[in-house]
């Protein structure tokens, strides 16, 4: 997301389906088209994976309290895609 901040996009976001994800952008400036298009080919096909970005992004134990729960943000959009069954073809 520190991306949108230094971009001129109209429209930056990612989106779920029930097996594959999709990064859709716009933007009315050719030169911005293209760094954004760089920048997504990069984290594409030569991604930088960390072991914190597994903790947060994909899904991960949490305990509060004396209650054991799952967290993530991959999980919590996967739980929204499977809730709405409109979505799916």
């Amino acid at each position: 997301m520190k991306m949108v901040k230094r971009s001129l996009n109209t429209f930056m976001n990612a989106m779920t389906g029930p097996d594959f994800t999709v990064y859709p952008f716009s933007t009315g400036n050719e030169k911005d088209f293209e760094n954004l298009m760089r920048i997504y080919m990069d984290i594409t096909y030569r991604p930088l994976l960390r072991e914190n970005d597994f903790r947060q992004e994909g899904w991960r134990y949490t305990l509060d309290e004396d209650t054991l729960g799952v967290n993530g943000v991959v999980l919590n959009e996967m739980k929204g895609v499977v809730q709405d069954m409109s979505g799916v073809y």
